[in-house]
């Protein structure tokens, strides 16, 4: 009985600290008011959503399933050089060739 105890214990504390570790690499999308079929620009709000990704360590950013409106207005513009791959896929699975 006793070990059945223990490890019924120990799977609590294990199920614990895994659910800590989750919710702390995670941020969700609608924290930021980033909700799917609006048909309003995202670009904003996934901007912020991004940098408390950073600041907070997170690795996952999570999105409930649908379609996002990310237009170009308010997005950053950076001029940048690719070296590898030679290859870009855009999201309609076109192929365009860098060099």
């Amino acid at each position: 009985m006793n070990k059945r105890i223990f490890f019924l214990s120990f799977v609590a504390v294990l199920l614990s600290a895994a659910a800590k570790a989750a919710s702390t690499d995670t941020i969700h999308a609608e924290q930021f008011g980033i909700l799917p079929y609006t048909y309003e620009n995202q670009t904003v709000k996934m901007q912020e959503a991004l940098r408390a990704c950073k600041e907070q360590g997170a690795k996952v950013l999570a999105f409930r399933p649908g379609r996002y409106d990310f237009w170009s207005e308010g997005a950053v513009r950076k001029e940048f050089f690719m070296t590898t791959p030679r290859k870009v896929v855009i999201a309609d699975n076109t192929y365009y060739k860098t060099g």
